[in-house]
């Protein structure tokens, strides 16, 4: 027990390390050198080697006390920098995910799905422009046999909204289409996506593909992820676990270099170079962002489709060792423990006899 306790110890001190201590003396020496410099001479190297000079030959050679309190005081500063940058980075995580429910959210929130709903009917247009030209080439009742069905079945995600599609149906209508046009339909698709992989219901684009993942889970199979998820956390391998987290971490390490941002953005005020830096630390924190948490929908969605009908198992109900839409709510119910149960949705079967 007392080598696994080390261990542990080990483990969480690199990892402060790593994550605050380190970023924290960067900042601090840049703060150091920026308050000295200014923006008149911010620039000038040799000012600030002549500056430590004086420091030196004034302070004389450092007693063991004072290198202690050197090294105490900059750790302690270090750490400080990089609690505050923790905690912006807590924030920034959650205004990224904030809902759009009320205003001036709700604004934002209107605009781009103003934006999804055009970029929406672009797609429609480029199905049906691409099953036109199929027709065209062909010329032959089959063909367009073919292309009616994929208006019926691209058009109907096109064409109606496709709250749940997004982009999980981009290469099954092209490839309906046999082919023509399909680049074109891709292309559609891929800016559709771009604004969000589902209707916008956030204010931003991660927010969106955050729940994403929920909207299409629910439309695909019934399941009511939010319920859902608990239990599928308790069941999937550590294998799954570790790649979660690990997306997870990489979502909040970009929200912490929106924390470094601010910070250095503060110091810029004082030192411009900082500013510069800011800038950068935006542009990265951005892109990493975007990525995480694009890699941390698509891991979310494809664990329950593959460790669903597992959780179904768990819970006594069966099943074709797959997830379908009936195992699924009756997962979602089961789970959800509503005192009014939610009605059940129709199945393909009652949806094709109406």
């Amino acid at each position: 027990m007392t080598t696994l306790l080390g261990e542990v110890g080990k483990k969480l001190m690199d990892r402060w390390a790593t994550l605050v201590v380190l970023p924290g003396l960067l900042f601090v020496a840049s703060a150091v050198v920026g308050f000295r410099l200014g923006h008149a001479e911010a620039l000038d190297v040799q000012a600030l080697a002549t500056w430590v000079g004086v420091r030196l030959a004034v302070t004389g050679a450092p007693e063991t006390g004072g290198v202690l309190l050197a090294v105490v005081a900059s750790s302690l500063a270090a750490s400080g920098a990089g609690l505050c940058a923790a905690a912006l980075g807590r924030v920034t995580a959650y205004l990224w995910t904030l809902s759009g429910e009320r205003a001036p959210l709700r604004w934002l929130v209107r605009r781009r799905q103003a934006r999804w709903r055009r970029a929406n009917e672009r797609v429609a247009e480029a199905i049906g422009a691409a099953v036109d030209a199929a027709v065209g080439a062909a010329g032959d009742r089959a063909v367009g046999a073919a292309g009616d069905r994929a208006v019926g079945a691209a058009g109907d995600r096109a064409g109606k909204g496709d709250r749940a599609g997004g982009g999980a149906g981009r290469g099954a209508a092209a490839d309906a289409i046999g082919g023509a046009g399909a680049d074109g339909v891709r292309a559609a698709m891929a800016a559709r996506e771009r604004v969000g992989i589902v209707e916008p219901s956030h204010p931003t684009w991660i927010g969106d593909r955050l729940t994403a993942p929920a909207v299409r889970v629910n439309a695909r199979y019934g399941l009511d992820l939010d319920s859902a998820w608990p239990r599928l956390w308790l069941i999937v391998p550590d294998a799954v676990r570790a790649e979660l987290t690990s997306a997870n971490d990489a979502f909040m390490a970009a929200a912490r270099l929106v924390g470094w941002m601010v910070l250095y953005a503060a110091l810029g005020l004082v030192w411009w170079p900082s500013a510069a830096i800011a800038v950068v630390l935006a542009a990265a924190a951005w892109m990493q962002a975007r990525a995480a948490v694009a890699t941390l929908a698509d891991l979310t969605e494809a664990t329950v489709d593959l460790y669903g009908a597992d959780l179904a198992e768990h819970l006594g109900i069966a099943n074709q060792g797959r997830l379908d839409r009936d195992t699924g709510f009756a997962v979602t119910a089961a789970l959800r423990k509503d005192d009014v149960p939610a009605p059940r949705p129709p199945s393909l079967a009652e949806l094709r006899r109406k």
